[in-house]
């Protein structure tokens, strides 16, 4: 209370002037104080993937030094798993964006998706030209794809339908992965997306899902999977449209910590 006693008196004795001058030093110690707190949160968000990312990475080659000394009983589909997976981590951490249309990019999944699953009734409904462009790798990205639809297919159980649906949604292109299926299994739920998450009847190393969601997260965007009232789980892909996709080397928008 004394303080602000204190600065009234002083704005009274400085005038108009004196007003006009504390009101933008204010505006700047507060502009400068949050702008402190971002970088912090931009260093612990780098700090966070990239220690995730290592992680990752020496277990994989721990998993894969097991499988060659392990003789007769060594696994070769799961060792070429995982090496197909280190190298993706290890492209996604060297990817340089261009522009890609995901138009063209969902079409060529989905018709190499049917190859693998004839059985499988799959319907590709996106926007297209202008409004379907983002900053990305246009093989990642497809890879990404398919990977969603192999993965509702493989443990998805009944999965017989899969729609995916694009749409420009302001700065962003939203993708709606959707399927029919039994949905992640329970004890996957919590941690759909982390990293060495056992799906349902799998020998799989658990990393599929987090790899999409790493590739994603370097674009500056997102992937949240929503359960289906009935049945059926929707992964939903947000990325940051072309123009208004961050510089490769920023971190997600952290303007709420203006808050």
């Amino acid at each position: 209370m004394k303080v602000l006693m204190a600065a009234m008196v002083l704005l009274a004795l400085l005038g108009a002037a004196g007003v006009a001058w504390f009101v933008r030093h204010t505006r700047r110690a507060r502009a400068s104080l949050i702008e402190e707190k971002r970088r912090k949160a931009r260093q612990l968000w780098e700090g966070r993937r990239t220690a995730e990312v290592d992680y990752v990475r020496i277990q994989i080659d721990r998993e894969l030094a097991a499988e060659r000394g392990a003789g007769e009983a060594a696994d070769p589909a799961r060792a070429a798993r995982l090496e197909e997976l280190r190298d993706l981590l290890e492209r996604i951490e060297a990817m340089r964006p261009q522009p890609v249309g995901l138009d063209r990019v969902l079409a060529r999944s989905a018709e190499r998706a049917r190859t693998r699953h004839p059985e499988l009734e799959l319907r590709v409904d996106t926007v297209r030209g202008e409004d379907a462009e983002v900053m990305g790798d246009e093989a990642l990205l497809g890879w990404a794809f398919e990977e969603l639809i192999d993965n509702a297919v493989a443990h998805g159980q009944t999965t017989r339908s899969i729609v995916l649906a694009a749409r420009r949604e302001h700065d962003a292109v939203v993708l709606r992965v959707t399927d029919d299926g039994l949905g992640p299994d329970p004890t996957a739920r919590a941690r759909f997306y982390a990293p060495f998450t056992p799906r349902r009847a799998s020998r799989g190393p658990g990393l599929g899902l987090y790899t999409v969601r790493h590739l994603l997260d370097r674009l500056g965007g997102e992937i949240r999977a929503e359960l289906l009232p009935d049945r059926g789980l929707s992964q939903v892909i947000r990325i940051p449209h072309r123009s208004a996709a961050p510089r490769t080397d920023e971190m997600p928008d952290f303007s709420w910590i203006a808050q």
